[in-house]
Formats: C-alpha cells, sequence, structure tokens
C-alpha cells in the first residue's frame, strides 16, 4: 500500500522511505504496531507553520483575525478530507483490523469512499506524510509535499521582507538593552519595535502592531516544540507530547516567561551618611521584555502595575514549581492574571526574529533556551511531571456527574465562583482578577478535595 501510495503521490520517486509511509497510513483502528499518532502530531505543526507563512508574505496588508480565519479554513479537517479525497488515498488508508498473518486492507477501487474511515483520519494521514516528507527531506520537500495537498501554496515560496524607512529613530539606551536582553541584532530596528507595539499606539507611523508578527510566531513556536518532542522523545505517545505541547504554548505560561525573562542591570547609587560622607550601594534592576512595549493606554498601566505586584509575590513560587515541582501550576499561573498582550509579546519576537533572520529557525530556536522554555521542556519529559489541565482532571473525576460553575462578578472587576456537583456546593473562590483564573482555581481546589475523599 505505501509503494502505491509512492507511485501515485509523488511518481514513484523514493524520497519517502516505505516504513514511514507505512506508518502514517495505519490509523488506530487497525491495531498494527505502528500507526499515523505521532507523525500525525508533528504534521499537525508543520502544516500550520507553512500555512501561517504563506498568509503573512501573500497577504501583508490583512490583519492578524483574517490571517487566521485562513489558517483555520486550509487546515481544517474538512480542507484536509478534501485534499485526501483529490489524492485518492481512500484507496489506500489502513483503517480495518489487520494481522501480520491476514491483512485485510479498507481498499476501494476507483476511488471511492469508505464509510468506515472518518472525515478526521482522512484529515490526519495528510498531517502524517507531511511528516514523512519531513522526516526524510527537511523542510523543503515537507513544504513541497503541502503544496501537492493544498494547491493554494503549490507555487509558494516565501519573499524576504523589505525593510522599511526608518523615519522614527528609537531611544538608543533602549535598543542598547532590548539586543543585549535578546541577545539578537535586528537590522531592520522597526521590525522589532513592530513586535513590541501595541495596537493602542499611535503616536507615529514608523511600525504596525505586533498582531501579524503574533500570528507568525505563534505558528513557529508551535512547530519548534513540537519538532523537539517528536525528535528527542521518541518513546512518548502522542497523547503525551500533546499534553507537553499545551503546557509549554498556553498563554499564561508565556506570559510568565515574558514577566521573567529580564535583562539584570546593577546601576551604583550614593547615598549620604554624615555630612559630606557618600557610600555606595548597589541596587539591581530588572528589565523585563514587557517593559519595552510601546502603548497608548492608560489602562494597560494599571494592569502592567497589577501584574508585577502579583508576579513580585508569586514568581519565586512559580519558577521553584516549574523547575522542580512534580505537577504543573495551572492554577498559579492563572493566579498571575496575565492581560493577552504579555503572551503576544513572546510570540510577536519570535516572529520578529524568523522574518529578519530570513526563516532560520534556529535563532528562533535559541530565543527559546535564552527565555529557559526548552529547558522546562526537558524537565517535565524527564521528571513526568503532571500535567493534566485542572478542568480535565475534574470532568476524569466527575464522569457522569457534570460539574457546574456559577460565577459572578463582583464590585471592582473581580470574580467569585463556585463548584457545585449533585446539588452541592463543593469549594467556592473568591476575588479571582479574571474568568480564566476564577475557572481554573476553582476546578483545582474542586480536585485536590474530591481527591482526597
Amino acid at each position: 500500500m505505501a509503494q502505491s501510495v509512492q507511485v501515485e503521490l509523488f511518481g514513484g520517486v523514493p524520497e519517502i522511505g516505505l516504513s514511514s509511509l507505512a506508518e502514517a497510513l495505519a490509523t488506530p483502528s487497525s491495531q498494527w504496531p505502528i500507526n499515523y499518532q505521532r507523525l500525525e502530531f508533528l504534521g499537525d505543526s508543520l502544516i500550520k507553520f507553512f500555512v501561517s507563512i504563506y498568509g503573512f508574505h501573500t497577504y501583508p496588508q490583512w490583519h492578524e483575525g483574517y490571517l487566521s480565519k485562513l489558517k483555520d479554513l486550509l487546515v481544517s479537517n474538512d480542507s484536509l478530507t478534501n485534499a485526501a479525497h483529490r489524492a485518492h488515498l481512500g484507496n489506500f488508508i489502513c483503517a480495518d483490523f489487520i494481522t501480520r498473518k491476514h491483512p485485510v486492507f479498507s481498499q476501494q477501487i476507483d476511488g471511492g469512499t469508505n464509510k468506515q474511515i472518518s472525515r478526521k483520519a482522512y484529515a490526519d494521514v495528510v498531517e502524517a506524510i507531511v511528516a514523512a516528507a519531513y522526516e526524510h527531506g527537511g523542510m523543503s520537500f515537507s513544504r513541497k509535499c503541502v503544496g501537492k495537498f493544498l494547491p493554494e501554496m503549490s507555487d509558494f515560496t516565501p519573499t524576504p521582507r523589505q525593510p522599511q524607512n526608518q523615519n522614527c529613530h528609537f531611544p538608543v539606551h533602549l535598543e542598547n538593552k532590548l539586543d543585549q536582553l535578546l541577545d539578537f541584532k535586528f537590522k531592520n530596528r522597526t521590525l522589532i519595535w513592530e513586535a513590541l507595539t501595541h495596537p493602542s499606539w499611535q503616536r507615529d507611523q514608523s511600525t504596525g502592531s505586533y498582531q501579524r508578527l503574533e500570528f507568525l510566531g505563534d505558528a513557529v513556536l508551535d512547530f519548534l516544540v513540537a519538532k523537539r518532542l517528536y525528535s528527542q522523545c521518541p518513546k512518548i505517545a502522542e497523547g503525551r507530547m500533546t499534553e507537553l505541547r499545551a503546557a509549554l504554548v498556553n498563554a499564561d505560561f508565556l506570559a510568565f516567561l515574558c514577566m521573567d525573562f529580564a535583562l539584570t542591570e546593577e546601576p551604583y547609587y550614593g547615598r549620604e551618611i554624615t555630612a559630606g560622607n557618600f557610600k555606595s550601594t548597589v541596587q539591581p534592576r530588572n528589565t523585563a521584555l514587557w517593559m519595552f512595549m510601546r502603548h497608548d493606554a492608560s489602562d494597560i498601566v494599571k494592569m502592567q502595575t497589577s501584574c508585577s505586584e502579583i508576579y513580585c509575590m508569586l514568581g519565586d513560587e512559580l519558577k521553584e514549581t516549574l523547575q522542580s515541582g512534580r505537577s504543573y501550576p495551572w492554577a498559579t499561573l492563572a493566579q498571575l492574571g496575565a492581560p493577552k498582550f504579555y503572551s503576544d509579546l513572546v510570540e510577536s519576537t519570535i516572529g520578529a526574529i524568523f522574518i529578519e533572520s530570513q526563516g532560520d529557525l534556529g535563532a528562533c530556536e535559541r530565543l527559546l533556551e535564552r527565555i529557559h522554555l526548552m529547558d522546562y521542556l526537558k524537565h517535565f519529559v524527564e521528571q513526568d511531571i503532571q500535567l493534566e489541565h485542572p478542568k480535565s482532571a475534574l470532568d476524569r473525576i466527575t464522569g457522569t456527574r457534570e460539574a457546574k460553575f456559577h460565577v459572578k462578578e463582583t464590585e471592582g472587576g473581580l470574580h467569585d465562583i463556585s463548584v457545585w456537583l449533585k446539588g452541592e456546593k463543593v469549594v467556592s473562590i473568591n476575588h479571582c482578577s479574571s474568568k480564566n483564573e476564577a475557572f481554573v482555581r476553582a476546578a483545582d481546589a474542586a480536585v485536590a478535595l474530591l481527591s482526597r475523599t
């Protein structure tokens, strides 16, 4: 079957090994010793990565919302299923139970559709084949493979972004600090400042906002994490890799990294002890990535002040838990109450480095090393950290007895929430800064209580 696909799809050129193609064609329902699940995990990120680059370069005037809709349309199960039908993959997908002694394939003649194959399975096989192409031919061949399934991208080649006229001069002291923090020198200075410009900024027209770069950086980040998990953790199942990726790319965790990633300076301050006598003291000062964001909204200053105060209280605890704890601190991360722009800044900075370096994934990966994301990935894998989200854990524990959340907004914009099970209140949490924090903390508290009973 794999040999037939090699001929039908790739003209008989053996650019993808038969063993990888066989793995990509075998669904979990076949109960074969290997199936497409791990390849599909990587292929999903690869297709989103290529589609995001395609949208970013093809539609330079589109804002992030339009780009996201385009990506969702092209990578949807419906789109990939249609692509699978055009390639007649239904003739080759192995969806029935098979054994080595009794091979039974779900083959249909003349492109007929097998009703036993779900639309998701068709989409998964497309993603798995793209990942198999990456394994054997790298990024270039996997991009060509995507073009075989998505005609829109068949002739697409990314073109380097042309530097804009730098009519605005940025403060030199901030430029130097930013270069030191990122350990990356931008020749196109407007590019990095675009990555640090909130949509509220109206003082000059030198850059756009970070939204388009954040869209691109999100796809780059997702792929780099998926690639590291796939290549360095060959024995980890697809479900576990999905949990790990969710723990590493969620908005609360990225917001924590944005607050924690800082340039430490040690300026000297003179202090008079007695008349005419001075003593020099050292006062370390941290300049975090979020402090470079340009904006023109007074409420953002309040949000930043609030988050900074909470980070000062919880930062050390979070780092300790993330570095040496046995379970992932979903609830504590939610307590940061970080607005979305914190995580956006991390992703937009990744996107800016990707564009500046003309698609050098190594440069982007070095930033992930610098902000310690890859260190956390390694720790989560090696120590087998408990990563289940509190809401998922609560659903698992309660089963058919669905837990209900009652939330209300109080004065000052805070939120109180309670969890009810079979008409009885299980736990209640007060004074949460956001609904997200309320739901996560309440679910976490309910899981802790129910696990003891």
